[in-house]
C-alpha cells in the first residue's frame, strides 16, 4: 500500500490509479490528482448563523427594555451558543484545510463493511401542524485498513445512511482498494 500522489503532484506524473471504491464522487478529481482537496462551502452557514446571532441580539435588547432580570439569562444562553457555534465552524474548516495542506493520498483497503437498521425522529409540517415522524433508515459502516509513510498500519471507520453509499445495495467485498486522505495517526478518512 503505497502513496499514490501527493498534493502538489502535477496530475500526468501521477502514477496510474487502480480501481478505487469512493463513497463521496466530490473526491475523483482529487484521487486522479486533477484538483485539490474539495473544502466544504461553510458560507451559507456561516451567513445563517451571522443572521442568528444578529437575529438574537435585536431580540435581547428588546427583551433587556422590559425585564433586565430575564435578558441576562438570556445573554449567557445565546453567548454559549455562538462560541459553540464558531467553534464547531472553525474545527471543520481546520481539519479540511490541513487535509489540503498536509494531507497525502495513499491506497488503502476495505476491510469489513457492515449495515443495522436504526430509527430517526423528523419533523415535517403539513399545512399547519407540525409532526414527528420516525424514519427507519439503514446505515452502511466501512471499516479501513491502510499504510502510513512511515509503515504504521491504521485503521478507520465511516458510517452513512443507505442513499448516501453510491451502488447501494451492492457493497464493496473485503480487500477493495479504497483511497485514504492521510495528515496524521487521528486525521485521515476514507474517500
Amino acid at each position: 500500500m503505497t502513496a499514490i500522489h501527493q498534493q502538489g503532484d502535477q496530475p500526468h506524473h501521477a502514477p496510474p490509479l487502480p480501481h478505487f471504491y469512493v463513497l463521496d464522487r466530490r473526491y475523483l478529481a482529487f484521487i486522479r490528482g486533477d484538483a485539490e482537496f474539495p473544502l466544504t462551502n461553510l458560507l451559507p452557514f456561516k451567513l445563517l448563523v451571522g443572521f442568528l446571532v444578529v437575529l438574537l441580539i435585536f431580540i435581547n435588547v428588546s427583551v433587556r427594555k422590559s425585564d433586565p432580570t430575564t435578558a441576562n439569562g438570556m445573554s449567557l444562553i445565546f453567548g454559549l451558543m455562538g462560541v459553540a457555534v464558531v467553534v464547531i465552524i472553525s474545527l471543520t474548516g481546520r481539519r479540511e484545510q490541513k487535509m489540503r495542506s498536509e494531507g497525502k493520498l495513499l491506497q488503502g483497503q476495505i476491510i469489513s463493511v457492515s449495515q443495522h437498521k436504526t430509527t430517526e425522529t423528523e419533523r415535517e409540517t403539513r399545512g399547519e401542524e407540525t409532526i414527528t415522524v420516525n424514519k427507519t433508515v439503514t446505515k452502511v459502516k466501512f471499516t479501513y485498513q491502510f499504510t502510513t509513510p512511515e509503515g504504521t498500519s491504521l485503521t478507520g471507520g465511516v458510517e452513512k445512511n443507505s442513499d448516501e453509499v453510491p451502488g447501494y445495495p451492492n457493497l464493496p467485498s473485503e480487500g477493495t482498494p479504497a483511497a485514504i486522505i492521510y495528515v496524521d495517526e487521528h486525521l485521515h478518512q476514507m474517500l
